[in-house]
């Protein structure tokens, strides 16, 4: 988290948990995944976890490449995601056999 960050007034419970485990000496780690976030969302995320303005403007400006950077003790990372598309198979099944079976 950064430092001298201001005290969010609605902190959500994954916040408060970071807090507690840092309190305690711990480190911790806090996933956020949000697909295509528009700005407002994004900054939203950005208020209450202190997020760096450069790492905002990546998230909300999408066709980043794949990164990681650091900013202060956030580490921001850029992903790109993978979907399986199923598809009909291009080859070709084993003919049966011409052959006459022997008796």
């Amino acid at each position: 988290m950064a430092s001298g960050c201001p005290a969010s007034t609605r902190t959500p419970a994954a916040l408060n948990k970071v807090h507690e485990l840092e309190r305690e000496g711990k480190e911790a780690f806090v996933w956020i995944g949000l697909h295509e976030p528009d700005e407002h969302q994004m900054q939203a995320v950005a208020d209450v976890f202190c997020l760096h303005e450069l790492a905002v403007e990546d998230a909300v400006h999408a066709h980043q490449r794949p990164k990681l950077e650091r900013y202060d003790k956030t580490l921001f990372l850029v992903l790109k995601t993978v979907n399986y598309v199923e598809h009909v198979s291009v080859v070709p099944s084993p003919a049966k056999s011409s052959r006459p079976a022997r008796s």
